[in-house]
């Protein structure tokens, strides 16, 4: 790739361009024209340009187009606030500075006022990296990509401290509590933060503030009008890809090699997810799934509640496959767990509680039509009146533990999550499928040809 094997020294003309441009004589270091097109001057973060290299600070307000011909470099915390708009081209790089001039971590915040539309292809995916040369790079290098939402959440603060009725809202951890590019929540479960398509997501996860680390994607309070598919979260510092709240929904979805959970959700993420892949690298990572409704209240509604067809979680000897915690919900359905030390872990007695028991407002945890490789499933002491190891096989659920199916191929450099074995359930997801896992065995691979698995 050009501008990452070119992208230091491009980095080096730019600030040389910053240092000598003319502004427009306002104090804001921007360059004369600004290069967003129709926009004011400043409105589309550009703080300096060369002919490769569009180097972006502070606050998006307009709508700009990042294009594939010249490399975007990330310097610091970047909003799209207030209307703004950013258009991601197939083909571009977007660049986490490692070092940047501007606050300690760079990242790429959407605000629950601003949008993004992000289609790559399969041939020319999108994607967002860090600044240092291949080789060179490392987890924690930038932030990541958060998407910031108006869909209701089931934790946080009121909206309105005076209305004990008034909707709730929540911080980014990490960003100014007082900052209100970093609130998210609302009442609009329609809310649209835009769309990623066919984007790669690698080595993120530098902290905001003192162990507060991004995500490599984090969709919180994002609703239902949001697209969210073919996306890959490479070697991130924290948890892959994290829901907080919301109704957005997500397919097609690879995770590899993060240092803490696959994907994890909370505070009431009630979308559909489904062809979704978590593969834990050897002494890497702790959950292939982090399921949680509240911490502050177990039972708190809505309630954590996904649907989930069709995903392959596949570990390295330890670590668990799913754990299942604080209440929360969800229908799985069609999963294939291979390589941990845990299949799955349920904790606390609000979440054993739903087990299988509808109540109509979705307070039901489900698995069914599922194949585990092992037969280690936990519960925790505190709970009574459940065993999980005894649950899961209930006859009706149709699960199968030990089947001994795992992937054709679980390395961290060139791995192939097709099945090694048989995974037919026999009874059809909504989606038309039989099969367990993310991988049809019978039709085509769909990670091919866009995703990656650089070691650094």
């Amino acid at each position: 790739m050009k501008h990452l094997r070119l992208f230091p020294l491009l980095l080096a003309m730019a600030a040389l361009t910053a240092a000598g441009c003319g502004d427009d004589g306002d104090g804001d270091n921007t360059p004369d024209g600004g290069g967003g097109g129709g926009c004011e001057t400043g409105s589309d973060g550009v703080v300096s340009e060369t002919d490769d290299l569009i180097t972006v600070a502070g606050e998006i307000t307009c709508e700009v187009t990042w294009t594939a011909d010249k490399a975007i470099a990330l310097d610091g915390l970047v909003f799209v606030a207030d209307g703004g708009k950013v258009n991601i081209e197939a083909g571009a790089t977007v660049y986490g500075l490692a070092n940047p001039t501007r606050g300690t971590t760079s990242a790429l915040v959407v605000s629950t006022t601003g949008s993004i539309d992000a289609q790559g292809t399969a041939e020319a995916p999108i994607v967002f990296t860090s600044s240092n040369p291949a080789g060179e790079r490392a987890s924690q290098d930038w932030g990541g990509v958060a998407l910031l939402g108006a869909a209701t959440i089931n934790k946080g603060r009121l909206s309105d401290p005076t209305d004990p009725e008034s909707h709730l809202i929540k911080g980014i951890e990490g960003i100014d509590p007082d900052d209100e590019r970093g609130i998210y929540g609302g009442t609009d479960d329609a809310h649209d933060c835009g769309t990623l398509r066919y984007v790669r997501i690698e080595f993120a996860s530098a902290e905001l503030s003192p162990d507060n680390e991004l995500n490599g994607l984090t969709v919180a309070g994002c609703g239902s009008a949001t697209t969210l598919e073919y996306i890959q979260v490479h070697r991130a510092d924290d948890d892959g890809i994290e829901f907080f709240g919301g109704t957005a929904s997500i397919n097609h979805a690879l995770v590899s090699g993060v240092a803490d959970d696959g994907l994890d959700w909370d505070e009431g993420w009630r979308g559909e997810a489904h062809h979704i892949i978590v593969h834990k690298f050897s002494g890497i990572g702790d959950n292939g799934i982090e399921g949680d409704n509240s911490s502050e209240n177990n039972d708190a509604q809505p309630r954590t509640n996904p649907k989930i067809e069709h995903m392959t979680l596949v570990g390295q000897g330890d670590g668990r496959g799913l754990l299942l915690r604080v209440g929360t919900g969800g229908r799985l359905s069609h999963v294939l767990v291979a390589g941990f030390g845990t299949n799955a872990e349920v904790r606390n007695q609000a979440t054993a509680d739903i087990w299988n028991a509808p109540n109509g407002e979705g307070d039901e945890l489900v698995i069914e039509n599922s194949l585990f490789y092992g037969a280690a499933f936990n519960t925790e002491a505190s709970i009574v009146g459940f065993v999980f190891a005894d649950a899961i096989v209930e006859a009706a659920l149709n699960n199968v533990v030990d089947s001994g199916v795992s992937v054709t191929d679980a390395s961290a450099s060139a791995p192939d999550y097709a099945p090694n074995g048989d995974v037919d359930t026999g009874v059809a997801s909504s989606l038309g499928g039989t099969y367990a896992g993310a991988i049809d065995p019978a039709g085509t691979d769909w990670t091919a040809g866009w995703t990656a698995f650089p070691a650094d």
